[in-house]
């Protein structure tokens, strides 16, 4: 736990520090993107999973106290998409990956552009304190 605790802390205090600027001059939205592989948890994940589950409480907090400057704060939670952090495991288990997931294919760059551009639009408006997956339906099964 050592390990995970200066993760859940710096992004913490990330966002705290972000928050005071924005009071200032808020945005109108704000994707908050934790490193999602698996929203299911899962033993292998131990210790990924307690740092993604304080990104979305977190997205959610936020999304409470800065619904009165109108800023809206979402998660975009991706699953497999090729990285230089993703990219000995995809080596490793890709084809498993691939099998695993309805979709049958792991992310590509176009599959986050359409979230984050929806996130950022006005057809958001109404939305915060959600967390979106974009992993195929990985998380579905």
């Amino acid at each position: 736990m050592r390990t995970l605790l200066p993760s859940i802390v710096l992004f913490g205090m990330m966002m705290a520090h972000a928050g005071a600027a924005m009071a200032q001059e808020p945005p109108e939205t704000l994707p908050i993107g934790p490193y999602v592989v698996d929203l299911r948890g899962s033993m292998p994940r131990l210790k990924a999973d307690p740092v993604v589950a304080a990104a979305i409480n977190l997205t959610r907090a936020l999304a409470g106290e800065w619904g009165q400057y109108n800023i809206n704060v979402n998660a975009i939670c991706p699953g497999f998409f090729p990285s230089k952090m993703s990219a000995g495991l995809l080596d490793t288990i890709g084809d498993a990956i691939i099998a695993r997931a309805p979709l049958k294919r792991i992310g590509g760059d176009e599959d986050l552009m359409g979230t984050v551009v929806f996130l950022a639009s006005e057809a958001s408006r109404h939305i915060t304190g959600q967390y979106i997956a974009v992993d195929g339906g990985s998380s579905a099964v």
